[in-house]
């Protein structure tokens, strides 16, 4: 729930344009619903981007720009 939530207010932003408010109301429950059926893609996909950002901030990883 937490995901398309915020990933609804990403897609609003502070905008009070009626349309984009439904299109980021769609798009929680489209997020929220893909999430809740792949629990271990999303966990998969957290642990790699975790284990990125850690590298690079031990130095394990030279950043390239």
């Amino acid at each position: 729930i937490t995901a398309g939530y915020l990933s609804k207010k990403l897609f609003e932003g502070v905008s009070n344009n009626p349309l984009r408010k439904l299109l980021g109301t769609a798009l929680m429950f489209g997020i929220t619903n893909a999430v809740a059926k792949n629990p271990e893609t999303v966990k998969a996909v957290a642990r790699g981007i975790f284990k990125i950002v850690t590298e690079l901030k031990t130095g394990q990883i030279e950043r390239t720009s």
